[in-house]
């Protein structure tokens, strides 16, 4: 599942995406700070009070969460066509989730993050799962995990290793 988002990044060119966005927004900044002040000392108190910020949580921030958004629906498809069972998706954030809530002892919630909050990420998984399900389905995975798991089968008794692995 890792794999496939970080896979979908690539393919939807989110760096590049995200390099153009931030290179229209300073232009858009310097032409607007140029025009409404020559002096420049307006463009030094908008930097004082946070000019940066507001880009940050204004633009970056939510551009960022929508591309996590983009490479979570992509990389399960990407996953789904890997024969990577797409139920799984859902299972991998819930034990994320947890992890948060033991580790951390809170949940962060969008704003102000790069990615989306992991509640939501496992509920968008919840409603991408039927579609990749469908493209696991269309796929020869079937046959693959069934020769598979007769092959492993034969090893079972061989040791732990084939046991973790749900064998």
């Amino acid at each position: 599942m890792v794999l496939g988002h970080e896979l979908a990044h690539t393919i939807l060119d989110h760096t590049g995406d995200s390099l153009q966005t931030a290179g229209m927004v300073a232009a858009v900044q310097v032409a607007l700070l140029t025009a409404l002040d020559p002096t420049g000392f307006l463009i030094f108190l908008f930097e004082l009070i946070g000019m940066s910020w507001i880009t940050r949580h204004g633009v970056e921030l939510p551009t960022s969460r929508c591309h996590e958004s983009e490479a979570d629906a992509m990389g399960l498809q990407i996953a789904a066509k890997a024969c990577f069972a797409p139920e799984k998706a859902i299972h991998f954030f819930e034990r994320l989730y947890a992890f948060e809530e033991k580790h951390i002892g809170k949940h962060h919630a969008s704003f102000g993050h790069d990615h989306p909050a992991t509640e939501e990420r496992s509920q968008a998984m919840h409603g991408a799962v039927a579609e990749a399900q469908r493209a696991f389905d269309s796929s020869s995975c079937s046959g693959y995990m069934a020769s598979f798991s007769s092959a492993a089968a034969g090893h079972k008794k061989t040791g732990a290793f084939w046991s973790r692995l749900g064998f």
